[in-house]
């Protein structure tokens, strides 16, 4: 899915010439959105073959962490370039992934 996806992300704003500060933020905030709309979809697939069992937890948490950590340092890089990638924004966004995940 990332290997498809990144590519057409990245390709997109390249073609658009304007790979700047509004561009790593504009992608930083469609990768949350991204997410908020992807896990659903993959948490139903689950349910829907009707094999949520532990080894299903498995897959699903190692997929999602394997997608966090690709995603995490876009977002990351998003703060960095606003210029307020500071403590308050470490334990916010930390709590935030936290609160996510669980």
């Amino acid at each position: 899915f990332i290997v498809i996806i990144v590519p057409f992300i990245t390709s997109s704003f390249a073609i658009i010439g304007s790979f700047n500060e509004s561009s790593f933020v504009i992608m930083g905030s469609f990768i949350v959105f991204f997410i908020v709309i992807i896990v659903p979809f993959i948490a139903s697939s689950f349910a829907i073959i009707g094999s949520f069992n532990e080894s299903s937890f498995v897959i699903m948490g190692s997929f999602i962490v394997f997608f966090i950590v690709i995603i995490v340092p876009f977002i990351t890089s998003s703060f960095a370039i606003i210029g307020s990638f500071n403590e308050s924004s470490f334990v916010i966004m930390g709590s935030f992934i936290v609160f996510f995940i669980v």
